[in-house]
């Protein structure tokens, strides 16, 4: 029995021509501006409309939980020096993304200098200032690693300590956050008569 794909032809040259010029279908989980648009980073980092100062106190109180309390203290204590304390962290870390930023050409001067070096002392010269402005680049970069490592470990060192005291009160954690619960239940609840 011989079959012909003429028909099955033409069904797939139909459902092309067809499919041609609509709007693909995108999944429902990807939010999407009115056209069928992405929306702009911003939009996207921000969609619960959470401000900045909240994500960044939000990410503390996860990966640094005795920095966001105390910043959380002095925020209600003294919000203009939470303030300033913020944006003290902000100016330094704009600085260091701008010195990442600057590192990747800053090369540029010491190699151009070999490129015109027009005899081999010359260039052996503009090699060895080269080496020395790279070395204090990693030495630099060490420093900083070496740092954060440092702040990794004191963090490390007080979760452990947190969690061997909260181990060593278990008991008396979960009957504080029984009580709390139960206070919670009796202010939603209204009071019943007997």
């Amino acid at each position: 029995m011989k079959r012909s794909f003429a028909p099955l032809l033409l069904l797939s040259m139909f459902s092309i021509l067809t499919a041609w010029g609509q709007p693909a279908q995108t999944t429902g989980d990807r939010p999407q501006r009115p056209g069928g648009e992405r929306p702009r980073r911003m939009e996207r980092e921000n969609r619960e409309g959470t401000p900045p100062v909240d994500r960044y106190l939000h990410y503390l109180k996860k990966t640094n939980p005795e920095e966001y309390q105390r910043l959380k203290t002095l925020k209600e204590e003294d919000p203009m020096a939470f303030r300033r304390e913020l944006r003290q962290k902000l100016m330094a870390r704009r600085k260091e993304m701008a010195q990442k930023h600057h590192s990747r050409g800053q090369f540029k001067t010491e190699m151009k200098a070999i490129r015109q070096a027009g005899t081999p002392e010359e260039r052996e010269q503009a090699i060895a200032d080269l080496r020395e402005r790279v070395a204090a680049q990693v030495e630099e970069n060490l420093k900083r690693r070496e740092e954060r490592m440092r702040q990794v470990r004191t963090q490390l060192q007080q979760l452990e300590d947190r969690h061997k005291l909260e181990r060593e009160q278990k008991d008396q954690l979960i009957d504080r956050h029984v009580e709390k619960l139960l206070e919670k239940l009796e202010q939603e609840t209204p009071a019943t008569k007997d």
